[in-house]
């Protein structure tokens, strides 16, 4: 929990998805990071993902590298499930396009016993 900074009691299920996504654009932006696409897909089949994010988008190698490391610190459950690089001579830099798991936080098993 302290490295992640994910703490289960102050997240709130209602809202976590489009919270999550919101602070995953605004470290990209931090980063200087620009997405040109973002979709959100809310997990059906799965109880242990609550949403699937995927962001296509474009910036320098080194500020997509620091942002995918910078995905764990923001205080969510989320995964990097694939990520995709290729050139982007347009803009000079590297396209990015990467799929991104939220995690359902309360069906993570809890040691001694079932989750209160």
């Amino acid at each position: 929990m302290e490295t992640t900074r994910i703490d289960p009691a102050k997240l709130n299920s209602a809202t976590l998805a489009a919270d999550a996504s919101d602070a995953i654009q605004n470290t990209a932006r931090g980063g200087g990071i620009v997405f040109t696409m973002v979709r959100e897909t809310v997990s059906r089949g799965s109880e242990r993902e609550l949403a699937t994010f995927l962001f296509e988008g474009s910036g320098q190698v080194p500020a997509i590298l620091m942002f995918m490391e910078n995905l764990k610190t923001l205080g969510f459950p989320l995964v990097i499930d694939s990520v995709q690089f290729s050139a982007d001579p347009m803009r000079g830099g590297t396209k990015v396009s990467m799929t991104v798991v939220l995690l359902n936080f309360e069906k993570w098993p809890v040691e001694g016993g079932p989750r209160a």
